[in-house]
């Protein structure tokens, strides 16, 4: 059991875990370090953000870091501080490379190259990256002035995600003895002309009230050949079933899942057979009826859906103040049957 909890918690060769309770966590490292080193492979370097945590693997000499050490280490291209428990974005090298930018094709490209995107910031420079591919620049060559200007301020306005911090853990409130249950996974979607994508939030329900939390959103740019907006809308939801999937492993849920969008055309071709529609619409519709059940699907009106600022982009520093990004529509903390009350659903589609 241990072994396959191992397997599935190891990245190359980073071990990324977490339990209910110091003495699970003590027991877990114990057998992992054991197992691996049967694998000659030797478990070192451990980090916890548990003050107890620490002085037990110091008993048991565990080659760890300094729990009080000044500089937080990296977890999957995040930085995360022990001590505050949080996630921040890696800008270092960013920082460096936006000191002696150019503005040219290969420029925007290398410096995009460096950034990881779990929260979907990146889609304005992918806007950009899309409009100097169209303009058909070479690599060297000197942007266009409008251009120039876009690029110039994403490089200044980037600076602000800086002081994000992301809460590594979830569940975290004020109310030290509140006590967690009806965990569920609600995702929305939304597409514009030039992009699409979804974001996820984790719903759960305290002593009194609900709670919602950012967990991932993911975003992608419009093909360059240009797309019907049902197509779009259809993409997104592809989207945002390919991120349920690993999101349910993790948090353990079966079916306590919701996923919204705000097209009915798209609603339209999940609720339907897959294989009456035209190729294109068919195989994606496929795939999410595979991924997801079509019942959990649910209309949401565009104003109210947050996927909006995923397909359409904002500055840095409009998405570190935008609570809707972070915590979805306040309506979320409210019991279902209190949500907005949709107009039924007409079966509306287009011949795609």
């Amino acid at each position: 059991m241990i072994k396959r909890y191992v397997g599935f918690k190891r990245y190359v060769d980073d071990l990324i875990t977490g339990t209910n309770t110091v003495n699970e966590a003590l027991e877990l490292s114990k057998h992992a370090k054991l197992i691996l080193k049967d694998a000659n492979r030797n478990l070192r370097k451990w980090k916890t953000n548990s003050i107890e945590l620490s002085q037990n693997w110091e008993e048991s000499k565990f080659d760890k870091q300094n729990h009080n050490e000044a500089v937080p280490i990296k977890v999957l291209g995040l930085i995360w501080n022990t001590l505050t428990d949080e996630f921040k974005l890696d800008l270092s090298s960013l920082i460096d490379s936006l000191k002696n930018v150019k503005n040219t094709k290969r420029s925007v490209l290398r410096i995009s190259s460096k950034l990881f995107d779990p929260i979907g910031y990146m889609i304005r420079i992918k806007f950009l990256l899309q409009e100097i591919w169209e303009g058909g620049f070479d690599w060297d060559e000197e942007l266009g002035k409008k251009l120039r200007t876009k690029w110039k301020k994403w490089c200044k306005k980037v600076h602000a995600l800086v002081d994000l911090s992301i809460p590594r853990y979830y569940f975290k409130t004020y109310e030290t003895n509140e006590e967690f249950n009806e965990y569920q996974i609600v995702i929305f979607c939304d597409a514009s002309e030039r992009a699409y994508g979804a974001i996820a939030y984790i719903r759960y329900k305290g002593n009194s009230d609900f709670h919602v939390k950012f967990v991932s959103s993911k975003a992608r740019v419009a093909p360059l050949k240009k797309l019907s907006l049902p197509r779009m809308e259809l993409l997104a939801t592809l989207i945002g079933a390919r991120l349920l999937k690993p999101l349910r492993k993790v948090f353990k849920i079966t079916n306590n899942y919701i996923l919204f969008s705000d097209s009915t055309v798209a609603l339209s071709w999940i609720f339907g057979c897959a294989k009456q529609w035209k190729p294109f619409v068919s195989y994606r519709v496929h795939e999410i009826q595979d991924l997801t059940n079509p019942q959990n699907w649910r209309f949401v009106k565009g104003e109210q859906n947050p996927a909006d600022i995923v397909s359409r982009g904002c500055s840095s520093e409009e998405l570190m103040k935008n609570s809707r990004f972070w915590h979805g529509p306040h309506w979320l903390t409210l019991s279902e049957e209190n949500w907005p009350k949709n107009e039924r659903l007409c079966q509306e589609t287009t011949n795609e």
